[in-house]
């Protein structure tokens, strides 16, 4: 192609499974697998142009191939250029052991309803999955919803310094998930305390008071805090929590002095947990109580997330397959648990 053509580009994808006509193919050489072997089925899939540190031959002769020496240090360099034709785009990180996805899902959903809102693509939480969804940033989108994942301690403080830290920051559990990385809790908690030590004074931190280990992690930021949970001591908290465990519970939504009935569609406590992050991100956004209690309203499971679906016999089948740990699967057996009548 001429040297001054512009060439844009639909998506960008580090999966050549997920490659559609128009994408940028980001071929990287993992530790798994090499992003390289997959260039010329990118291509096949429609992809304008890949990314690479070495060029594939079994190309099409007008498909561009973008060599740099670095594929990752070139990714997030060119989502920094993004982000700074886009700084008015408010970016809302969002980390911890459990539900980073659903809750990524419900706070995306709950800001919508104010502003266009640009949202992580499935569990795409990690040094390529950020930028990508950082590429896709429109001039039109206010608010950035961000899944950001770690499996070592400084990883968040490096994605951030290598591309750009969130304004507001969200911390949902911390668990045992990737126990096999960090060895303890403990150093769970100083991973994930990373996302909110990067936030600025005029920024959010958003905590899970009902977690410990969370609620401790204020001391460690300069931003505001904004609690939420079912303790007296949350920002925006949950009482009077009833209905069923499967289909949805029902709750009064408290902020400050205002309150609102809620009737979730989401299963479980863990549904109410989920919704109350949502909603503390609406009540940072200066959303009013009515609007982010409809928003909660009109919340449904993502497919694979605590998805009830119509079983054999009158049964009921509850889809938790993507990307479930054990204390996800504890969670919905305890929904199935103290469903009434079961």
């Amino acid at each position: 192609m001429p040297p001054d053509a512009e060439l844009v580009f639909r998506s960008a994808h580090h999966d050549s499974r997920l490659i559609m006509p128009g994408d940028l193919f980001i071929a990287r050489k993992g530790a798994n697998s090499d992003g390289h072997h997959f260039i010329s089925a990118a291509a096949r899939a429609g992809a304008l142009a890949a990314l690479c540190s070495v060029p594939a031959s079994d190309v099409p002769p007008d498909f561009l191939q973008i060599i740099v020496p670095d594929v990752l240090s070139a990714l997030h360099a060119t989502a920094r250029a993004r982000i700074q034709r886009q700084e008015d785009t408010i970016r809302i990180g969002i980390t911890g052991s459990n539900g980073k996805t659903s809750t990524k899902d419900a706070v995306a959903a709950v800001l919508s309803h104010k502003a266009p809102t640009l949202k992580t693509y499935a569990s795409y939480n990690h040094e390529l999955g950020y930028p990508i969804t950082l590429l896709r940033l429109e001039p039109q989108h206010r608010y950035a919803v961000l899944e950001m994942g770690a499996q070592r301690v400084g990883e968040l403080t490096w994605l951030c310094n290598s591309i750009a830290s969130p304004h507001w920051s969200i911390i949902t559990t911390v668990g045992a998930a990737h126990l096999e990385y960090f060895g303890t809790q403990e150093r769970v908690a100083i991973a994930k305390s990373e996302l909110v030590q990067v936030l600025t004074p005029d920024g959010f931190a958003i905590l899970n008071y009902d977690d410990e280990l969370v609620r401790a992690m204020a001391a460690k930021t300069q931003a505001h805090i904004l609690y939420y949970g079912t303790g007296e001591g949350a920002t925006v908290r949950a009482s009077n929590i009833g209905g069923d465990t499967l289909f949805g519970h029902s709750f009064t939504l408290h902020y400050h002095d205002q309150q609102r009935p809620v009737q979730l569609r989401l299963p479980g406590e863990h549904g109410v947990t989920i919704a109350l992050a949502a909603a503390a991100a609406g009540c940072a956004a200066e959303m009013s109580l009515d609007d982010i209690a409809s928003a909660l309203e009109d919340l449904s499971p993502a497919p694979g997330r605590c998805e009830i679906k119509p079983g054999p016999n009158n049964s009921i089948l509850i889809d938790d397959s993507y990307n479930a740990n054990r204390q996800s699967i504890i969670a919905i057996a305890s929904a199935m648990y103290n469903k009434p009548g079961s």
